[in-house]
């Protein structure tokens, strides 16, 4: 084996390893993106949907056989009661600090300190809930998942940090540019934050380490 290196994305870094993988089963991408916006437009099953998306990312990450609808069905029934809450309240708290951003934000003065304090909490949000992510897309998450994903971000909290901010970003630019950018929306514009936020960190040999 020596010198002989890997082919696959897993031997890939960074930017080239997000073309691959998503080229290499594209279609597949596109109808994991459709079933998920499909499956959380109710809002408040924004938990069990994440989970279920990211079950199945995995699979074809691993580029394991994966029949998309069958796959993703049966992990978001699985996932739909005992991953509910988690979403509610992870949904709760966006919607709590996006609104608190815009109100100070548009306020100025002296509380634009405070629209800073409600982007920092947001992105120390987003940081916890991309190590806590990968748990929760098992049926039944770790005790100490939130422990775990807490000492994981300040770990990797550079790398936490740029991941959280690329995702984002992702996210409003779609939301900016509606509806110019549907097609987008509609192909990969879930699962596509959802690679930046899931996988480069999921361990110390993940593709985006150097």
């Amino acid at each position: 084996m020596g010198k002989h290196q890997e082919k696959g994305p897993a031997a890939q870094r960074g930017l080239r390893w997000y073309i691959t993988v998503l080229t290499q089963t594209f279609p597949n991408w596109v109808g994991l993106n459709f079933l998920f916006l499909l499956t959380c437009l109710p809002l408040f099953t924004i938990g069990p949907a994440l989970s279920a998306m990211g079950y199945v990312m995995e699979q074809l990450v691993k580029d394991a056989p994966v029949k998309l609808l069958e796959s993703y069905w049966s992990a978001l029934r699985a996932r739909f009661l005992p991953k509910m809450a988690w979403g509610l309240f992870f949904l709760s708290l966006n919607i709590l600090l996006i609104t608190a951003v815009w109100y100070y934000f548009a306020l100025g003065g002296l509380l634009l300190a405070l629209a800073g304090l409600a982007a920092a909490g947001l992105l120390l949000l987003w940081g916890v809930g991309l190590h806590l992510f990968p748990a929760l897309t098992w049926p039944a998450a770790p005790a100490d998942a939130l422990r775990s994903a807490w000492l994981d971000f300040l770990t990797d909290l550079p790398a936490s940090i740029l991941a959280v901010v690329i995702a984002l970003g992702l996210i409003a630019a779609q939301l900016l540019l509606f509806p110019a950018a549907v097609p987008l929306t509609l192909t990969v514009g879930a699962v596509l934050p959802g690679l930046v936020l899931a996988f480069p960190l999921r361990d110390k040999n993940s593709p985006f380490q150097d």
